[in-house]
């Protein structure tokens, strides 16, 4: 972006770059001076966000689930910064553990559980909306309700969360194998194919 800047400058298209403390103009020491200062901000700009992830990382390894709280769930707003906790909603926690014994009780299929939730106990998400199709096989589908999460996601690394688990490992075990998705979903393993024993189709030797 700087590069571009400075280029604009040199073809006579930008005649200044005017900021709240400084006026940078076409001559070589402002293109220099503006060159300069944006180099730093970017160095600040990645040294803080190295340090974003270190300290979300530090707290996911704590227990404390460092993103967004899912449906049912709310972020601790006012406890002291990288303290901060999930709670239960106290508006939707026991309505979404219902919603999972409908699941669980294998009575209903996944839509039909989804709509008692949203047209008979008027069930919403904190911003007023419906809960989205997406929105509840998401929900089906995160071990957080179970005590357990990933983080960063997709890199292997599972941890017990602090929050209060909504469900129990064998019944979230038990909802995937109901969406049809074959073993655990935690911890993943490296599977490869064509590895150990082959069997024959024909004479299955």
């Amino acid at each position: 972006d700087t590069g571009r800047l400075v280029y604009l400058f040199d073809i006579g298209k930008l005649q200044e770059v005017v900021t709240p403390s400084q006026v940078f103009r076409n001559t070589p020491n402002d293109k220099f001076l503006l060159s300069l200062l944006c180099s730093q901000a970017k160095l600040d700009n990645d040294n803080k966000a190295i340090s974003v992830k270190r300290g979300l990382k530090a707290k996911a390894e704590l227990g404390m689930y460092p993103c967004r709280a899912p449906v049912g769930y709310v972020n601790n707003k006012y406890a002291a910064k990288g303290d901060r906790s999930i709670d239960i909603d106290p508006d939707r926690y026991d309505l979404v553990k219902k919603m999972f014994g409908f699941v669980l009780s294998q009575k209903y299929t996944t839509m039909q559980v989804l709509k008692i939730a949203t047209e008979e106990w008027q069930l919403r998400r904190k911003d007023g909306k419906k809960i989205a199709r997406s929105t509840w096989y998401g929900m089906l589908t995160n071990s957080f309700y179970a005590g357990v999460f990933e983080y960063p996601f997709g890199s292997g690394h599972w941890h017990n969360g602090t929050h209060e688990a909504m469900i129990s490992e064998d019944q979230f075990d038990l909802i995937q194998a109901i969406l049809g998705k074959k073993g655990k979903q935690r911890p993943k393993t490296h599977i490869f194919a064509f590895t150990g024993l082959m069997r024959c189709g024909e004479c299955n030797a």
